[in-house]
């Protein structure tokens, strides 16, 4: 019998980190294990974890570690305790009791299964959302971990692409997944920095994998996230210049492949 290793990403959200547990623990196929990673929580997620989960396994980050790094290293534990599946989530998603159940059915015929609401039944997955993601570790084995220099967002787009390509990758439609309304992303310098910067992240992902996009779409797409966040930074209140210079100060890193750099 195959095992599923849940991996809950949070941060703050001790409430709604609840409903996802409850959920999770309310599998009609148990999960195998479900692992919290406290993503330098200051609300008291760790008290609560403590004291009406204590069953589970937790993973307290010190220091926010950003979306990407954060899921990666509760994926690089599951891998290493070498999970056959890996079932991944942030704290804002409750599922049916059916659900692992369900998505364990396309086990024979996927290495990676996604819930669409309107998918044909087996559909080519060419995406990845890691809310509810359930990954086989043939994905771990072929594509790797979420790269952690993404930091807050974009993790999932190179790696669903390149999982696509290499693995058997699928969409089902499925209502047992509910999602809670996702928070609008901070408008800060990290965020104008990292629109841009993660553009080229994910086309060196690309191109190490043998599946770089069009030189001359590339361009045209970066040009116009360039425009639209110096447009965005112009309509800043009171910090438009800040916002304009970390959106082309990470066009700069990009375009020379610096991707350890994370403005704070």
């Amino acid at each position: 019998m195959s095992t599923v290793c849940a991996i809950v990403v949070t941060r703050n959200h001790k409430d709604r980190l609840r409903g996802c547990l409850d959920s999770l623990l309310a599998q009609s196929r148990p999960v195998d294990r479900v692992v919290v990673i406290d993503n330098a929580s200051t609300d008291g997620t760790g008290a609560l974890l403590d004291s009406e989960y204590a069953a589970l396994g937790k993973i307290s980050l010190k220091e926010y570690a950003g979306e990407a790094g954060a899921l990666a290293s509760g994926m690089r534990w599951a891998h290493c305790q070498k999970f056959d599946w890996i079932w991944t989530f942030d704290d804002g998603i409750e599922v049916a009791p059916g659900c692992l159940e369900t998505m364990l059915s396309f086990g024979d015929e996927a290495d990676l299964i996604q819930v669409q609401r309107g998918a044909v039944r087996g559909a080519k997955a060419e995406s990845c959302d890691f809310r509810g993601a359930l990954i086989g570790k043939r994905v771990t084995e072929v594509v790797g971990l979420p790269d952690e220099r993404y930091f807050q967002a974009g993790h999932d787009t190179a790696y669903g692409y390149i999982a696509a390509q290499k693995t058997r990758s699928i969409f089902f439609d499925y209502p047992g997944i509910s999602f809670s309304p996702p928070e609008a992303p901070a408008k800060n310098r990290m965020s104008f920095y990292l629109a841009l910067r993660n553009l080229f992240l994910n086309r060196d992902h690309l191109t190490k994998n043998g599946l770089p996009p069009g030189s001359a779409a590339f361009i045209v797409h970066a040009t116009g996230v360039l425009l639209n966040k110096l447009g965005e930074a112009a309509a800043s209140s009171g910090n438009a210049a800040e916002n304009a210079l970390a959106a082309i100060d990470g066009l700069r890193d990009g375009i020379h492949k610096k991707f350890d750099r994370v403005p704070r």
